[in-house]
């Protein structure tokens, strides 16, 4: 029958039902492990919430943080196992987490210069109302300027998508043309050398 386990939730809620009154903090040569010791189901390992894996700690003082912070405070250890020259295994990270921090970094560098750049406008256009040496343009002006701006830039779109539908009908024209010379001359009777000879006079 194979053993139970908690994830950290589970643990938790069966440390404050009064379920666990100890834990086991066991090495296996270079990583730890911890179990629960509970008053109705035996021990308990300790796994990970996704894959129900044992969890795993390469330092023995994050295995009695964990345990310390679930609410217990007595337990043993299990280190015949333990291997004090095996190589650290390396920090597993999460590909999907490690984006969404790069992510989210920048995405707080661009929100940051943004509010920089937002206030520095804000700043320059109120010295700008305080300043009586530069021009103030009256709302109407502003309005009328903006509206030809704005026309200007749609006829500006409007040709730029008109060209390349005008060079198409041009080339289709170009291209009907020369099939319509090449037909001609196809169609022309040919000359033949007989033809370019002048007849002689016979003498009488």
């Amino acid at each position: 029958m194979a053993r139970l386990s908690f994830d950290l939730a589970q643990a938790g809620a069966a440390v404050k039902a009064g379920g666990v009154h100890s834990a086991i903090v066991r090495a296996e040569k270079g990583v730890f492990f911890v179990a629960l010791e509970t008053r109705e189901s035996g021990v308990v390992d300790l796994v990970t919430k996704s894959e129900r894996t044992p969890r795993a700690f390469r330092d023995p003082g994050q295995a009695l943080k964990i345990v310390r912070e679930l609410g217990v405070a007595t337990g043993r250890f299990a280190l015949e196992a333990w291997d004090t020259h095996a190589p650290k295994t390396k920090a597993w990270k999460r590909p999907d987490t490690a984006a969404q921090m790069k992510t989210t970094h920048q995405r707080a560098q661009e929100a940051e210069a943004y509010d920089a750049w937002f206030r520095a406008e804000v700043e320059q256009g109120v010295r700008e109302a305080d300043d009586p040496t530069i021009e103030k343009i009256p709302h109407d002006r502003a309005m009328a300027m903006l509206t030809q701006m704005r026309d200007a830039a749609r006829a500006k779109s409007e040709r730029a998508a008109a060209t390349p539908a005008k060079r198409s009908a041009a080339a289709k024209v170009a291209t009907t043309r020369q099939r319509t010379a090449a037909s001609e001359i196809v169609s022309r009777k040919p000359v033949t050398a007989a033809a370019k000879v002048p007849k002689r006079r016979t003498a009488k």
